[in-house]
């Protein structure tokens, strides 16, 4: 069973794929033709299936006809629904709605399993398509490779995160192009070794890698002829259906879309010469840099897609497939990210965690202080939901009344910023990569200009996102000044924010909140030393040394023993500013005007002068 989607009649979310047509041609000839394991009556194209139903019958039709080999492939669009589950796309399938308008793995997973075929073989090229390999183990807890259903092979274009390739003006998408292009070169070799062969294919052109799944002693099945001898294109067709309207010769149509989108120097190529050895090009540089960029592009932009889905899809699913990716590429820190609620001085928390399917929403005041929580049930409707969300507020004393207390302002906030984000990270010449990490909060003080990222450790100016003034510095010196010298005029503001936050983050950070996949915490340095302050003098008492200011002389550290000179006969004590002692467990100091008597537990009390 040949399976392709090539149009579509959403054409602004899935694009056509010209090359889908050809792809079942030129399969379909290498298998049924001369030396081929199947008989031309028994391999079937079905080109642009139209509905759930009709491919479903027809893969379930051939599941039970087949008594030997089984074979699916579907070249297409490759769809996640909101839990990451791949479908593959038809003709009529609404990428909002897939559990109703695609081809779920599962079924087919179900169909293959059902069929009394001593051997299975799935190929897959489409986007994502390596989430099959999860689809058809008995599990989470499945032994990688060990397929559930006894003598199938599955391969597929690309990985379970990447997107496939069809190269502009190719005859064949890149993934099926090098699949003919091993079976042509290596003739008669087990499936194993055309495996490799296809990925060595892929890889020397700079497409995406294929993946593999064997069970048994599938790998040793001979799917192609033993010859390299392949019937062109005009020789007889067998059956293609095309949606549900009957059969009809597809040889014809397809030369005359290639004709439409490849030009006529293209179109004349026939099927044979399009993957034959003699036929296989070189590329040139150019041509790995170009497939490399569109490889690029097309994965960012499928990125994108989740963050940007959450304002079109107002699903649990959506919500939480966005915040798990924006995790799982550092755009926002494993302990949640904030959005202001409109108009109030109250921020929503999204939290996820990806290993128990839960997502949290806590209600906090500016500061990180908890009002209120709200897990989002799986089985909790969206309206449901979101009216938590506003008595939320409303028992907050925020409400400020009829039409404004909206959080779905808040969720389309978080979309933009969660793209926002994703594009800073997509390059690092500027160095935005290692700054713009795990971003907590956005805030605006006044207007686009005047907005300020919170990530985990630093805060950062939008609008310099190159530039981080870290929380573990923000005592060192007045940065008000400094910031504000550089024309940044609401920093007062971001630097107060800052500080209320910070001791809220390094929490987070020191201890787990249960929340999605924050790491594990790593053993915390020791508790920053407190401070005794006298007039201009200071002292700050640590573990295992002290610090000491007397307001004339520049601070200087001691460490046991001491290594600043201990005069015999210290300056008199002015006896006018009374000692001041600061006591932690055993370690003491006493601070005079112009020395200071120490101990650390461990050793007598020693002066110390400057």
């Amino acid at each position: 069973m040949l399976i392709g989607a090539g149009t579509y009649d959403r054409p602004d979310q899935l694009h056509p794929i010209p090359a889908a047509a050809n792809n079942l041609d030129d399969l379909h000839r290498l298998l049924s033709g001369p030396g081929g394991v199947l008989d031309p009556d028994n391999c079937r194209r079905v080109l642009n299936p139209a509905s759930l139903a009709e491919i479903g019958n027809l893969i379930e039709h051939a599941a039970e006809q087949a008594a030997d080999t089984l074979i699916v492939y579907y070249t297409g669009h490759g769809i996640l629904d909101s839990r990451g589950r791949l479908h593959l796309a038809l003709t009529n399938t609404d990428p909002e709605r897939t559990r109703w308008t695609a081809l779920s793995i599962a079924t087919i997973r179900e169909a293959i399993a059902e069929s009394s075929a001593s051997t299975r073989i799935l190929l897959l090229d489409c986007c994502f398509s390596g989430r099959a390999l999860d689809a058809l183990t008995d599990g989470p807890d499945a032994v990688l490779g060990q397929a559930d259903i006894a003598g199938t092979y599955t391969i597929t274009s690309s990985s379970r995160t990447e997107t496939s390739y069809a190269p502009p003006g190719h005859r064949n998408t890149a993934f099926t192009a090098a699949l003919l292009a091993a079976a042509t070169q290596h003739p008669g070799v087990a499936l194993d070794d055309l495996y490799l062969h296809t990925q060595q294919h892929l890889r020397r052109h700079a497409h995406p890698e294929p993946r593999r799944r064997a069970d048994n002693n599938a790998g040793r099945i001979v799917l192609f002829p033993r010859t390299t001898s392949i019937p062109g294109p005009s020789e007889p067709a067998a059956q293609v259906v095309s949606g549900i309207e009957g059969t009809e010769n597809t040889a014809d149509k397809a030369a005359a879309t290639s004709s439409e989108t490849l030009g006529p120097a293209e179109a004349q190529r026939s099927a044979g010469d399009a993957f034959s050895p003699a036929a296989e090009t070189v590329p040139s540089l150019e041509d790995i840099r170009a497939g490399l960029l569109s490889r690029q592009e097309q994965e960012h932009k499928t990125k994108l897609g989740v963050y940007e889905r959450i304002l079109t899809d107002a699903s649990r699913g959506a919500l939480f497939a966005a915040l798990r990716l924006a995790i799982e590429e550092e755009v926002i820190s494993a302990h949640g990210v904030r959005s202001v609620v409109w108009d109030t001085d109250l921020y929503y928390r999204f939290l996820v965690d990806p290993d128990e399917d839960k997502l949290t929403v806590l209600l906090e005041k500016q500061d990180g202080a908890l009002i209120s929580t709200q897990v989002w049930e799986p089985d909790e409707a969206i309206t449901s939901f979101y009216l938590e969300l506003v008595e939320a507020v409303r028992a907050a004393g925020e409400d400020r009344g009829v039409l404004l207390n909206d959080p779905t302002e808040s969720v389309i906030r978080l979309s933009k910023l969660l793209v926002e984000v994703a594009n800073l990270r997509a390059q690092s010449p500027m160095g935005y990569r290692d700054t713009i990490r795990k971003v907590f909060q956005k805030a605006e003080f006044g207007g686009p200009e005047d907005a300020w990222f919170f990530t985990e450790r630093a805060l950062i100016p939008a609008h310099r996102p190159h530039y981080e003034v870290l929380y573990s510095r923000l005592d060192e010196m007045d940065w008000s000044d400094h910031l504000r010298g550089k024309g940044w005029y609401s920093a007062d503001q971001a630097l107060h924010l800052a500080r209320l936050l910070a001791p809220k983050l390094a929490a987070d950070q020191a201890e787990s909140t249960g929340f999605g996949s924050a790491p594990s915490p790593s053993p915390q340095p020791s508790p920053p030393a407190p401070v005794l302050a006298v007039g201009p003098r200071s002292v700050a008492v640590g573990r295992d040394a002290v610090s000491i200011s007397t307001g004339d002389n520049t601070a200087a550290t001691l460490m046991p023993p001491f290594l600043a000179p201990v005069s015999q006969d210290p300056a008199p004590q002015d006896e006018s500013a009374p000692q001041s002692v600061s006591a932690i467990g055993q370690r003491s100091v006493a601070v005079g005007r112009d020395a200071g008597t120490i101990s650390t537990g461990d050793q007598p009390p020693r002066p110390a002068a400057p």
